[in-house]
């Protein structure tokens, strides 16, 4: 059984069928919420009763009747035990649980007695006296708080198998997904971190003690600054006498014009123009 659990646990198919397995019984058991009402009945002779096995437990069996009955003798007030049958007749009264069994399995130490089967939980038993008089009744705590019944709410169990049932369907079926979208996000940033080993990293001065304990200075140009012109030294080349000298080309001489009053406005360069264009006078 626990190599088939891990089995469907290692599974994806396995655990959808888990999932749905839990989600279905938490809703089954949250419907199975019920009332309880306690089923009571008198004058009925018991025809066997077990108890002494370790367990806190009486088992017991109505004389003519194929039912077994579980009475948990720890749990009634005032202390219940075999003892009490002593001055008795065998004649009792009884409340039991009717919507619930527990399967017993239990075998007499000094008789062939051997009671097996479902049996259901007694709530409350009244013993008589050898006359069938002067009633003891004791009761479990369960039928004290209840004496006349009680809301049996599943739902709070019911809701818990239901979340973890649908908290593995969806981790199943939405996990790939999740998982495709992180490994799409961690390639891009993967080659994004791969640091320059030639890259010097940023340095921010205001790191540095002692950084803005000195105001900052602008530095100033004279605009009246001025440096020596550079000038290249000319580059000297011997003779080479292979080579004439150039010379000069000849030219023919220019024929001599007569030379032409100025236009109106133009004078030497020595003398400042006129602006209304007439020559001036002596003064």
């Amino acid at each position: 059984m626990i190599s088939l659990a891990i089995y469907l646990l290692t599974k994806r198919w396995g655990l959808i069928i888990v999932g749905a397995i839990l989600a279905l019984s938490g809703l089954i058991y949250g419907i199975s919420s019920h009332t309880v009402t306690y089923q009571t009945l008198k004058q009925q002779t018991i025809v066997h009763y077990l108890s002494g096995n370790g367990d806190n437990n009486g088992y017991m069996q109505l004389k003519g009747s194929a039912d077994l009955y579980i009475v948990n003798e720890t749990d009634f007030t005032p202390a219940f035990n075999s003892n009490a049958f002593n001055n008795s007749n065998g004649l009792i009264d009884f409340v039991y649980r009717p919507d619930q069994t527990t399967d017993i399995d239990v075998t007499s130490t000094n008789s062939s007695t051997h009671l097996k089967g479902p049996a259901h939980t007694v709530e409350q038993i009244t013993v008589y006296d050898s006359n069938g008089q002067n009633p003891h009744t004791f009761s479990s705590s369960e039928e004290l708080q209840n004496p006349n019944g009680f809301y049996q709410n599943n739902w709070s169990g019911g809701i818990v198998l239901f979340l973890l049932g649908a908290a593995l369907l969806a981790l199943v079926f939405f996990w790939p997904a999740i998982r495709a979208r992180r490994k799409g996000q961690a390639a891009p940033s993967a080659i994004a971190g791969q640091a320059n080993q030639y890259a010097q990293p940023y340095t921010n001065p205001a790191q540095y003690p002692g950084y803005g304990q000195f105001p900052q200075q602008t530095p100033q140009y004279s605009p009246q600054q001025q440096y020596p012109q550079y000038t290249p030294p000319a580059e000297q080349y011997p003779p080479n006498s292979s080579y004439p000298a150039p010379q000069q080309p000849q030219y023919p001489q220019q024929p001599q014009y007569p030379a032409y009053p100025p236009p109106a406005g133009q004078y030497e360069r020595t003398q400042l123009a006129n602006p209304n264009d007439y020559p001036p006078q002596n003064r």
